[in-house]
């Protein structure tokens, strides 16, 4: 359902699905659609997303909701080296409302994300976002510290690179009206997001590098309370850039210093020499720290691997709540993991 301003796509042909994907005639790869026709090809609605009256949407002012839209690589073979995407978006119209930190009684809830990764889950968090590649999170609900909902939060690679506080939802049963939003991603990592045409997010330097194999993403999620999420009137466009190459880690730190820590070590030396290095231990007694465990350094806390691209980790935690809740904490921010498997 079009509701761009007059002559925004009159220089494009659209093809019977009411979309258009250029890959001939046009520069860049480019994806516009305005719903009418359902699902443009390339695409895919999860969870309780869907396409109807022309519109994309995501979640309805329903609580216990999680929906999602994925868009297929737009350039196959080639890195995604900027982009820019605008869409309408209409947030608002909940019908359930809970306590929260800023207005208790009054928020809705819970927001919806845009992202862009080549590793992105079938599902996720809806408006916290997937993968490790960007995401830009559209957040209504405070969740409490750190979260500042209502806010919108830049992520990069699994961590935070910007947070700012704004409206995101139109409130308690808003009638339907559909917020103009722009992203903008330059080729020099720089990022600018506009909401409700305003100028929210402006050159903020996310860290970015040129991703292969990408794809686009909405997912939105409502919970106690609600909201609308729809989604209208879509454009994206990339501009190809060079991948940088990721090296395959090759070297491992174990989480825990207990009793399954040295049970890996010991099966990670019988592996020998066609095993991964074993760099040191991680844990959060400070106490350990500056010493070793059979020989192997323990390195520091569990935070010590954040960032660390070169390494995988092993959970030897005995715990199974506390081995959990330290992964699940570390998969967040982007760690990766490893299996050992005794020969």
């Amino acid at each position: 359902m079009n509701r761009s301003p007059s002559g925004l796509y009159s220089t494009l042909v659209f093809g019977a699905m009411g979309t258009l994907w250029a890959t001939v005639c046009l520069a860049s790869p480019i994806l516009i659609t305005d719903f009418s026709s359902g699902a443009p090809a390339g695409t895919s609605v999860s969870g309780d997303a869907v396409v109807e009256d022309g519109v994309l949407k995501l979640t309805e002012a329903v609580g216990g909701q999680s929906g999602f839209f994925f868009i297929n690589d737009l350039d196959p073979g080639n890195a995604v080296g900027s982009f820019t995407a605008s869409f309408t978006a209409y947030v608002g119209g909940g019908t359930c409302c809970g306590d929260s930190n800023s207005t208790p009684g009054l928020q809705t809830a819970d927001g919806f994300s845009f992202n862009f990764a080549n590793d992105l889950p079938a599902t996720f968090q809806g408006e916290e976002g997937g993968g490790t590649g960007l995401t830009v999170s559209f957040d209504s609900w405070d969740n409490q510290a750190p979260d500042e909902a209502p806010v919108i939060d830049v992520f990069w690679d699994g961590a935070l690179v910007g947070q700012f506080p704004t409206t995101i939802s139109q409130g308690l049963l808003a009638p339907v009206d559909f917020w103009a939003v722009l992203i903008r991603l330059d080729s020099d990592g720089t990022l600018d997001v506009s909401y409700n045409n305003v100028l929210i997010v402006s050159n903020l330097l996310t860290g970015y590098t040129p991703i292969l194999g990408g794809q686009f993403a909405f997912g939105a999620r409502t919970g106690g309370a609600n909201d609308n999420h729809w989604i209208d009137d879509l454009s994206i466009e990339t501009q190809p850039g060079s991948a940088v190459p990721v090296p395959e880690p090759a070297s491992l730190l174990l989480l825990g210093t207990g009793g399954l820590g040295r049970e890996t070590l010991w099966a990670l030396r019988e592996i020998g020499d066609q095993g991964p290095e074993v760099l040191g231990f991680l844990t959060n007694r400070d106490a350990e720290h500056g010493t070793d465990v059979c020989g192997t350094p323990v390195l520091g806390p569990e935070s010590w691997i954040v960032g660390r691209r070169d390494v995988k980790a092993i959970c030897c935690i005995g715990d199974p709540r506390a081995r959990r809740r330290v992964a699940l904490s570390l998969e967040r921010q982007a760690v990766q993991f490893a299996t050992v498997i005794h020969p």
